[in-house]
């Protein structure tokens, strides 16, 4: 094993990599969103305005309940578009 690095030629680069990626970050962020959304309203039965007490600080519960969605979602839409965001 070396550390050297290895050129691939031209015809074998993906140049589609960085588009599709935008794309997976996109998806993952709507799907974290919509899925969100629809939990708070139809399970919790609450508006999308709903928030949670931490402490003495009042949280928007949406980004909060869409965040961990949204980094689940960006796995598996990483996986089946294969753009390598995350190492195999």
């Amino acid at each position: 094993m070396s550390d050297a690095t290895t050129n691939l030629p031209e015809a074998q680069t993906d140049r589609t990599l960085t588009t599709r990626r935008v794309i997976a970050f996109g998806l993952a962020i709507a799907l974290g969103l919509i899925t969100s959304a629809l939990g708070i309203l139809l399970i919790l039965k609450a508006g999308l305005d709903a928030t949670v007490p931490i402490s003495f600080v009042e949280i928007p519960l949406l980004p909060l309940a869409a965040l961990p969605l949204t980094f689940f979602f960006l796995i598996w839409v990483d996986y089946f578009m294969k753009t390598n965001i995350l190492p195999d």
